[in-house]
């Protein structure tokens, strides 16, 4: 297992800002108890994908490192609801649509890459099967792992919170929905957001992280796993995502081979 500083470093791997930025979110968030605080080296607490989870969302929701630990606290109280499906949800995704609140669906994001991986490239045997060769077929796979052809998008909408998961598709080049859960603040703790989220911007940001980062924090909290672009056609994760991703197989990949 990581550290913190692992874990930053693997964040830093997906984000343009400079590390020292995302080492003064990581002190902010852990200095407000909400990630482990031991000695340094051997005896360090080693991280889980909760403090990922926390690291992704203040670092992210954030409008400034200092109000990162504010941000982590309150973004992952918000509440979320499937708003658009193309079938049953099942595996990977249906443990995000269980998730009791959008803290905990990170957690799932960041634990299931693998599977969400498999899925996705199921996607890409069936939409580009009848007219690729099989080294051609794994060339497309591997780009699923730039966030290219489909994947998955994590919104941070601010100043107030509101936030969103999809997993999506671009066939011949047009983006589809396969999924999409939206949280909301818990209107009984409504009163309690502090001024930061309601300060009367009238200015609005969203910030869209995928499946690379997920990725990399993936791979920094298990670093003995096998890589995941190996696994894709064989792996466990496949099987278990066989029916999770026959209804992005429904709608996207009969969709790409119409277009061509």
């Amino acid at each position: 297992m990581t550290r913190l500083p692992g874990l930053v470093s693997a964040l830093a791997v997906a984000d343009n800002r400079e590390q020292a930025t995302l080492d003064h979110i990581a002190r902010v968030i852990r200095e407000a108890g909400m990630i482990p605080t031991t000695k340094r080296g051997v005896g360090a607490s080693s991280m889980t994908a909760r403090e990922a989870a926390l690291l992704l969302i203040g670092a992210n929701a954030s409008e400034a490192p200092k109000d990162a630990a504010t941000a982590a606290e309150y973004y992952r109280l918000l509440l979320g609801r499937n708003y658009h499906r193309v079938g049953d949800l099942e595996g990977i995704y249906a443990r995000i649509d269980e998730a009791a609140n959008f803290g905990d669906a990170i957690e799932v994001l960041i634990s299931g890459v693998p599977e969400i991986v498999a899925s996705l490239a199921g996607y890409i045997d069936d939409a580009y099967g009848e007219s690729h060769t099989t080294e051609q077929l794994g060339e497309l796979k591997r780009l699923l792992l730039h966030g290219e052809l489909a994947g998955v998008e994590v919104v941070f909408s601010k100043p107030f919170p509101f936030a969103t998961i999809r997993i999506v598709c671009w066939p011949a080049g047009q983006q589809q929905v396969q999924y999409e859960w939206r949280y909301f603040v818990n209107a009984e703790l409504l009163n309690d957001y502090p001024r930061v989220f309601n300060g009367g911007s009238d200015r609005k940001v969203s910030v869209t992280i995928g499946l690379p980062t997920l990725l990399s924090l993936y791979r920094a909290l298990n670093p003995e796993a096998d890589e995941v672009e190996d696994a894709m056609p064989h792996s466990e994760a496949a099987s278990a995502a066989d029916r999770a991703y026959a209804a992005i197989q429904e709608m996207c990949g009969r969709t790409e081979r119409g277009a061509k």
